[in-house]
């Protein structure tokens, strides 16, 4: 699931591209034959096998390439040359609480099951007074994000500490 994630914002991110790029499955991702065609129409060089190192210069201050698996070490012509990189890590809840607690989690085709806690707009879960914000609950979220989640969620978190009003004596009636 995860490697459908990163092939679905590698397509995104070479939609409009116009510098060489290469797709490294790193034995990983196992293309079919639709997204095979979708990465060579936008001319990207696919390189199946796995990715055993990066290479720099020797200060180590810039990216020159990857070594395959298998690759000689000692012979710099079995590098493949990169400016940069972009890679999607694995994710995962960082800590088992949500699920301890009984949360229930988001369906998301793109991420493995139980990556995401699945939150109404103010990040309150399945479980009453529970509730989560920033990355673990939105796969997108960025840092101004989950600030943003949590400044919301705290607001939810205060107002339902405040006990109801007394009914007027109109209503009381």
């Amino acid at each position: 699931a995860r490697c459908r994630a990163a092939l679905a914002g590698y397509l995104v991110a070479t939609e409009y591209n116009t510098f060489p790029t290469s797709f490294f499955t790193h034995g990983i991702v196992s293309l079919s034959d639709e997204e095979r065609a979708a990465l060579l129409s936008r001319n990207v060089t696919i390189v199946d096998g796995i990715v055993s190192a990066l290479v720099h210069d020797d200060a180590g201050d810039q990216l020159l390439g990857v070594r395959m698996a298998g690759a000689d070490p000692t012979d710099s012509s079995t590098v493949i040359p990169i400016d940069a990189m972009y890679i999607v890590p694995p994710v995962r809840q960082s800590s088992p609480l949500a699920s301890q607690l009984g949360c229930a989690f988001a369906r998301n085709p793109l991420f493995p099951p139980n990556t995401y806690v699945r939150v109404d707009a103010t990040g309150l879960t399945s479980v009453p007074g529970v509730y989560v914000v920033g990355d673990a609950a939105n796969p997108s979220a960025t840092i101004s994000g989950a600030v943003a989640s949590g400044y919301t969620a705290g607001k939810a978190v205060h107002f339902s500490l405040i006990p109801p009003l007394p009914p007027t004596k109109a209503e009381a009636r």
